[in-house]
C-alpha cells in the first residue's frame, strides 16, 4: 500500500481508510480521521491494517520467549479444543521437557538445528 491509497485529506484533517471483508455482498471500509498530517494518518493506518490482517492479534515474535508462546498456545488452543487428559499430558510434556531446554530462548531465535538437537537429546536419554 502506498501513502496515498491508505491516507487522504478530509477537510482540514487527514484520515486512513482500507477495505475490509465484505458483509452481505456490500463493501466495507475501516476508516479513522482526525490526524494532523498525512504521515501520521498513514502510520496509524499501517498499524491498523497490520492488526486487521493478523485478526486483531499484535504478535511480535522477536520479543516473546518460547516459554511464553507455549503458555499462550496452551491457553488459546489446547484448553479450548482438546480433552482433559490430552491437556494434562501436553502440559506435563511442555513443563518437564520443552520449557527447561528451549523455553529460555526467544521464539524468533530458535532454529531447526536447535530443535533437532533437542529431539536427538531426548531420544538418546530414552535409550
Amino acid at each position: 500500500m502506498d501513502e496515498k491509497s491508505i491516507s487522504k485529506k478530509r477537510g482540514k484533517y487527514y484520515q486512513y481508510q482500507f477495505e475490509i471483508a465484505s458483509q452481505g455482498g456490500k463493501r466495507k471500509w475501516k476508516t479513522k480521521s482526525g490526524f494532523l498530517n498525512r504521515a501520521s494518518a498513514y502510520n496509524a493506518g499501517c498499524i491498523a491494517y497490520n492488526e486487521y490482517t493478523q485478526t486483531g492479534r499484535n504478535f511480535v515474535p522477536t520479543e516473546i520467549s518460547y516459554s511464553d508462546y507455549l503458555d499462550y498456545w496452551v491457553d488459546k488452543y489446547v484448553e479450548v479444543n482438546l480433552k482433559y487428559n490430552t491437556i494434562r499430558t501436553y502440559k506435563n510434556i511442555i513443563n518437564t521437557h520443552i520449557k527447561p531446554k528451549l523455553g529460555v530462548y526467544q521464539l524468533s531465535k530458535i532454529t531447526s538445528a536447535s530443535i533437532q538437537e533437542f529431539i536427538t537429546d531426548l531420544f538418546l536419554i530414552g535409550r
